[in-house]
C-alpha cells in the first residue's frame, strides 16, 4: 500500500537508489530522519500500551476500544505507520552493479 503519490515515491526511490551521489547525501538524510520518526512514534506507542495496561489492566478502553488489545494491534501493524511507504522503498533497491550510470543534468 502506498500513501505518497506516485511522483513522490519515484522521488524517493531516486534518492535512495543514489544516495552514494554526492548531490543526494542531505535528501537521503531527511528521508532516514523521516523513518527516524516513525520509529519514535511507534516506540511511544508500545511505552504508552505498557503504561495503560498499568493502569487500567484489560478494561475497556476510552471510547469503546478493547482498551489494551487495540492499542497492542497498533504496534504490530504496519498500517499504523505514518511512513511505511518509505520503509518499503528499500523493497526495491537492486545491487549497485545493475544500475544503470547516474548522468548529471545541468
Amino acid at each position: 500500500v502506498r500513501r505518497l503519490s506516485l511522483r513522490a515515491f519515484q522521488g524517493a526511490m531516486f534518492i535512495t537508489v543514489y544516495q552514494d551521489e554526492e548531490r543526494n547525501h542531505l535528501p537521503y538524510q531527511v528521508l532516514n530522519y523521516i523513518k527516524d520518526i516513525d520509529a519514535l512514534v511507534t516506540r511511544w506507542r508500545t511505552i504508552h500500551v505498557l503504561m495503560v495496561h498499568r493502569m487500567i489492566g484489560n478494561k475497556q478502553g476510552t471510547g469503546g476500544s478493547t482498551g489494551v488489545d487495540y492499542l497492542t494491534e497498533t504496534t504490530k501493524s504496519p498500517s499504523y505507520r505514518i511512513f511505511q511507504d518509505l520503509y518499503n522503498t528499500s523493497t526495491y533497491l537492486l545491487p549497485k552493479k545493475y544500475l544503470p550510470k547516474f548522468l548529471y543534468m545541468r
